[in-house]
């Protein structure tokens, strides 16, 4: 009997995992999901000062260990995707991390301090946990933070997607960094949720990871805001094939290819060389405003050129993924021809600068039924892109297929 194309992709994984099985990784790398740049406007937090949060993860298919965390005192801005040094004012930063069963270790900073400030604008990475902790393969975990602005007048920063287990509050209250469980938030008023930018670590196997820098749709709009939905891309690489592969999102309603050139995405950008793969979803917002296939190119060539000039923690370049733009409504006939030669030279490799297409526009389902408007398609919609994602997504679940040098 003739195997399906699935069973050809899961024989290749199994076959390139076995003969990737030799190898330790040696170099520090994205290892959990539920990381993300805060993509929400910066708020007050009035009288209280304390913003005290708890948000669950996962690791991928790897023990890992030497834990550490990256933060930052900057965001991608709702309606562009543009960085912004938001919040403007410093905050202290204080984290640690919570086992399974209760156990519990503070992130160190700068060798010895158990806080750091954060300037605007300034990623900051914590000390390493060490060896001697480590978490299993495929095991929820948590992250504790604690952020104090110096002034109850300062601003906070947050994230627009629910997590797993997410708890925040603000507060003048004791501290619960140290603590187990949910956060108290008695006597509070709810504070911004704030994700780890990124939690590091090394595997004791090769691991993929994944970053998408993605507009609206690629941020589940028009989907459930919960811990399990979120977005195509969320759903996706939270099972592939019984797999979460550790995932860091870029992403805010409004982006365009325009907004997230390497030149105006420093700081983005910076974070890839943690990655194993970046996936774009992007593209419908840019062709409201032009009707340039060659324009569009362009834009595509200037992310995924820097991608295949990173070198990952394994040495190799960064795998390009990407997905097409999907029908919407309001679209002229020149907007749809440019929508479908777009997607058709993806489709090609785009001249070599696309690694891995994805055909989503049959899975986005009738823009005429979506629930809000004609661009965003509801949660089976996206339930269903995310199952032909995660179904190719496949033979990337070894980080050394189709490995390449950096260009």
């Amino acid at each position: 009997m003739a195997l399906t194309n699935r069973q050809r992709r899961i024989l290749m994984a199994a076959a390139h995992a076995q003969a990737a099985a030799t190898i330790v990784p040696t170099n520090f790398q994205l290892v959990s999901t539920f990381t993300g740049v805060s993509n929400m406007a910066a708020t007050t937090v009035g009288s209280f000062t304390r913003n005290m949060g708890r948000l669950g993860h996962f690791t991928g298919n790897a023990n890992i260990r030497r834990l550490k965390l990256v933060d930052a005192g900057w965001s991608i801005t709702p309606g562009s995707g543009l960085e912004a040094n938001q919040p403007s004012n410093a905050q202290t930063f204080t984290r640690a991390l919570e086992r399974t069963g209760g156990g519990r270790s503070r992130f160190l900073y700068d060798g010895v301090e158990n806080f750091k400030i954060a300037a605007s604008g300034e990623t900051i990475f914590s000390e390493d946990l060490g060896d001697l902790i480590t978490i299993p393969a495929n095991t929820q975990f948590w992250t504790r933070l604690e952020r104090i602005n110096l002034l109850s007048t300062d601003k906070l920063n947050g994230i627009d997607r629910v997590g797993l287990d997410d708890d925040g509050c603000r507060t003048n209250g004791a501290s619960q960094l140290m603590a187990s469980g949910v956060i108290n938030t008695a006597g509070t008023s709810g504070g911004p949720v704030y994700w780890p930018t990124m939690l590091l670590g090394i595997p004791d196997r090769p691991l993929a990871a994944v970053g998408w820098r993605t507009d609206s749709i690629g941020n589940g709009q028009g989907d459930s805001n919960s811990s399990g939905s979120a977005g195509l891309l969320h759903r996706a690489f939270n099972n592939v094939n019984g797999y979460k592969v550790p995932w860091h999102r870029q992403t805010v309603g409004g982006a365009t290819m325009v907004n997230c050139q390497v030149a105006v995405s420093p700081k983005t950008t910076a974070l890839w060389q943690y990655l194993t793969d970046i996936f774009f979803h992007l593209g419908t917002n840019d062709i409201v405003f032009t009707t340039d296939l060659e324009v569009l190119k362009a834009r595509f060539v200037n992310m995924a050129s820097f991608a295949h000039s990173v070198v990952g923690p394994y040495g190799y370049r960064l795998r390009v993924h990407a997905s097409s733009i999907i029908p919407r409504g309001g679209f002229s006939a020149a907007q749809n021809t440019l929508r479908t030669g777009y997607n058709n030279w993806l489709a090609s490799g785009a001249n070599g600068y696309c690694d891995k297409y994805y055909d989503i526009n049959a899975a986005a389902g009738d823009f005429t039924t979506y629930p809000a408007d004609q661009v965003h398609p509801g949660p089976t919609d996206h339930a269903n892109m995310a199952a032909v994602i995660a179904s190719e997504f496949v033979p990337y679940l070894d980080p050394l297929f189709e490995a390449r040098l950096a260009a």
